[in-house]
């Protein structure tokens, strides 16, 4: 509401129908017909109590003058004119937001139902000429799915990123300028995503239904993003848990729920080479050995159980009886929460299945674990006894995904509800200021994340451990 509170409140609405109405006090004070479909969004200023903006399903944002009851058009701009991208055509207002000053809009800031947000400024030295300033439109921000991202795959040596949920759509984007690159429509509930380590620019997609789509990339252009769907994989109908391609991309892993691993030869068009089988439960997270010829996996019934890949017999993989020999075998990744290495973990959680995703930097250093409560949390390398974390409160509803950049440099989390992924700048904390537990004083100076206000405590520091900082 705008006017003087001193002497009435000014209170504007919107309804399904496309009006708009002006209420003084408890009484209806003026009406008009804004907008083709219905008003999403009505914004005020502090800098101009005699008007606002307003925003609807036909994608069109108008800027009203009330005077002597009267509402006046004195600006307005259709959003799929202005937004020249085809993944933003047809789309609807969902938000709006200014920045003014001096009596004037300087920004305006909207949102639409394709999750995206975006900016421009207006000139408004002719009031009678209200304008947008040229080249002056830009998108702040985009979020991956309405219905949770859950699926997140870094590419192994470039700065993108690609995620997936529910809604069948594939997207990718940009680490740098966090901006979303293109999208590829599946149609089909995507749980999964990992990239092919070598030459062949694959990308693995896996399916809640069950199946696995192979996805070919072939590189980016000034003027579109090459991607295609290769082939698919449809073996199974029970849905996908967990996919990875052994470090020399020889093989494709897929656990499913039916409490199987499924492994396929990459070279020969993706045929089954065999089937993992042994499992009493559902199938949490498995990794590849370093040397790609063993496979280690945990279930939900608290099992570690082995796999040697080359000893098949009528397709069928058994596990291994004896575990010894693994001890000191080297790792590609450290996904399974229930392994020497990763001990110290599941001490922070009541059940195996609280823990949603591991993922271990390039340079062995730190850990990060996503949770089901949306904690991020970051430890030391291996995590064993006494290995300590820094704990961040990263999502609503649950954090599904976490996973380090190519680099090395940045941490992704996704969330399983919220529909959002987190980009988290890692910074090395000085070991002579986590020799000891930590001030909250001294929290802040060392990680500064949110905006600079620490969300869900530094749990406890630890020599070497990352900080992380919100971008």
């Amino acid at each position: 509401g705008g006017g003087d509170r001193t002497t009435s409140v000014i209170t504007v609405c919107g309804s399904e129908s496309g009006f708009l109405f002006v209420w003084r006090d408890r009484h209806l004070w003026s009406d008009v017909r804004a907008h083709d479909g219905a008003v999403r969004a009505v914004c005020t200023s502090s800098d101009r109590r005699d008007g606002f903006l307003s925003g609807g399903d036909d994608g069109v944002i108008k800027m009203w003058s009330l005077k002597d009851r009267k509402l006046d058009n004195t600006f307005h701009v259709d959003c799929n004119s202005l937004l020249r991208s085809p993944l933003a055509q047809g789309c609807s207002l969902r938000c709006l937001a200014t920045v003014g000053g001096g009596g004037t809009w300087q920004k305006v800031a909207f949102g639409t139902d394709r999750r995206v947000l975006y900016e421009f400024e207006l000139d408004q030295k002719d009031s009678k000429r209200i304008k947008i300033v040229n080249n002056s439109l830009r998108e702040i921000n985009s979020a991956p799915s309405p219905s949770g991202c859950s699926a997140l795959a870094p590419h192994p040596h470039s700065s993108f990123f690609a995620t997936a949920g529910s809604d069948g759509v594939c997207r990718f984007w940009d680490l740098t300028s966090h901006a979303p690159l293109c999208e590829l429509q599946l149609k089909e509930d995507c749980k999964e995503l990992d990239w092919h380590p070598g030459d062949f620019q694959h990308l693995a997609v896996g399916l809640g239904r069950g199946g696995v789509r192979i996805l070919k990339y072939e590189g980016i252009t000034q003027s579109s993003f090459l991607l295609s769907v290769l082939l698919s994989l449809d073996q199974r109908t029970c849905g996908v848990q967990k996919l990875r391609y052994s470090p020399d991309g020889t093989y494709l892993a897929v656990a499913t729920d039916d409490k199987t691993i499924d492994v396929y030869l990459v070279a020969q068009d993706y045929s089954r080479w065999g089937v993992c089988k042994g499992h009493s439960d559902q199938i949490i997270n498995f990794d590849w050995s370093e040397d790609g010829s063993v496979v280690r996996s945990n279930d939900k019934s608290y099992n570690l159980i082995f796999w040697r890949v080359e000893e098949m017999r009528r397709g069928i993989i058994e596990p291994c009886r004896t575990t010894a020999e693994f001890a000191d075998m080297s790792w590609a990744s450290s996904s399974c929460p229930l392994t020497w290495s990763t001990q110290h973990v599941g001490k922070f959680y009541e059940a195996v299945s609280h823990i949603r995703d591991l993922d271990r930097s390039k340079n062995g250093s730190l850990l990060a674990v996503a949770d089901a409560f949306g904690y991020l949390r970051v430890f030391t390398f291996p995590s064993i006894d006494r290995g300590r974390c820094l704990s961040y409160q990263a999502h609503a509803g649950g954090c599904g995904h976490v996973a380090f950049s190519y680099d090395d440099r940045k941490v992704l989390s996704a969330g399983s509800r919220d529909g959002c992924v987190m980009q988290w700048k890692v910074q090395l904390i000085p070991t002579e200021a986590t020799s000891q537990v930590v001030s909250p004083q001294g929290r802040r100076q060392i990680v500064d994340s949110f905006n600079g206000e620490q969300q869900g405590g530094l749990q406890e520091s630890a020599a070497g451990a990352g900080g992380l900082q919100v971008e």
